[in-house]
């Protein structure tokens, strides 16, 4: 790609409504901040602003990142319409935001509800977008057709692999702006400073145990998925001995105040349980290379578990559609196929250790920031369809 030059310092917007993607965004950031032809202009909401999922916006100002803009949905419900109208509130507030700051490229990261609504700011406003993680596929769940709305409104197209590079292909978007520099996680991962056990104890007030398991459920797409998924998990996981469990806390998405309601009435009736509305995504980790298994519906199952080398169950359909390592094994959505998934991960089929191929040095971040500073951005809002 030829080189675009610019002038003056070009505003990148970024984008964060949760804990788990400023954690994937948290050194991309940090690297913006550092570009002496980009000025980082940051924007918080979603959960980050709420106090009943644990208040995130303080593990930014932990990190000295200067936030531009806060836009507060006052989440406090998990019904469909609620989030339809939080949805809406959201797109208002985005457009105000944008147009107050006027950024020259906004980022976005993902597939949540408050980034369609803000990716949508963007296209009536006519600000280039780009996005993080399109083509991707996460059946059963509204994440997907969110996800794919988003790369329909994106003029820039940061993928995180071959396969998810020619979906955005498929879906007409034009080759040359869809880049494939792999997933941020995997080079946050290789440069993170993992937190000592004895260390998350203390902090946490917790004990490990010979076996610990992390338990990470969001919401499926109906009320009647979602009351299996938790109570079947439950059920089998109250069959464990001398397990340490620990609970996070789901998405915001409609009917998670069900997995809430019945984690909390779990743990007043059994031993080695802790529950976190917000680990942090540095001491997530740490607890996570530590644990044997992570069992839920959560895409770090698939993502960041078996970089750690940990195994994990994923229960049900929420991730059907992401490549599958063979760390990774499948239940269905119910109390034998869970307790056969546990027994499995004695088996000496899942004894081993599946190592990924980490002699590559990922360089996702910087290859971004490239592309940032320095893609011409005259016409790109001009898109064509391509067959």
């Amino acid at each position: 790609m030829k080189k675009y030059q610019y002038k003056k310092k070009r505003k990148i917007c970024v984008v964060t409504t949760t804990r788990a993607e400023y954690g994937q965004l948290r050194n991309l950031l940090f690297l913006i901040k550092k570009q002496n032809k980009l000025l980082l202009q940051l924007v918080v909401s979603g959960t980050h602003l709420s106090k009943q999922h644990g208040y995130t916006v303080k593990d930014i100002y932990s990190d000295n990142i200067k936030i531009d803009y806060k836009i507060n949905l006052g989440l406090n419900k998990s019904t469909p319409d609620s989030i339809a109208l939080y949805s809406a509130i959201a797109l208002k507030k985005f457009t105000i935001c944008f147009e107050k700051l006027k950024p020259d490229i906004v980022l976005l990261f993902g597939d949540r509800y408050e980034i369609f609504s803000a990716a949508a700011s963007t296209l009536f406003l006519g600000i280039p977008l780009a996005h993080l993680h399109g083509g991707e596929v996460t059946s059963g769940v509204i994440d997907e057709s969110l996800r794919h709305s988003i790369s329909k409104m994106a003029d820039i197209h940061f993928v995180a692999s071959k396969v998810f590079q020619k979906r955005v292909v498929r879906m007409g978007e034009n080759k040359k702006k869809v880049f494939n520099f792999g997933a941020l996680t995997q080079e946050n991962i290789q440069k993170i400073k993992f937190i000592k056990k004895t260390d998350l104890e203390k902090k946490f007030k917790l004990q490990f145990l010979e076996n610990n398991f992390i338990i990470s459920i969001h919401p499926e797409s109906s009320l009647k998925n979602t009351t299996k998924i938790i109570g079947f998990t439950l059920m089998s996981l109250k069959k464990l001995k001398d397990t340490l469990l620990i609970f996070t806390a789901p998405n915001s998405d409609a009917h998670s105040h069900v997995i809430i309601k019945s984690i909390k009435k779990f743990i007043k009736n059994n031993k080695n349980c802790v529950y976190f509305s917000n680990l942090g995504y540095r001491n997530f980790l740490s607890c996570l290379k530590i644990c044997k298994v992570l069992i839920g519906n959560s895409s770090s199952g698939v993502l960041e578990a078996p970089f750690l080398k940990v195994k994990s169950i994923n229960i049900g359909n929420r991730q059907e559609g992401r490549p599958i390592l063979p760390s990774v094994i499948y239940s269905k959505i119910n109390s034998l196929e869970i307790d056969r998934a546990i027994c499995n991960l004695h088996s000496k089929k899942n004894k081993k250790n599946y190592k990924l191929n980490q002699s590559k040095i990922y360089k996702t971040k910087f290859k971004i920031v490239k592309i940032l500073k320095e893609i011409n951005l005259t016409d790109i809002k001009y898109k064509k369809f391509i067959d």
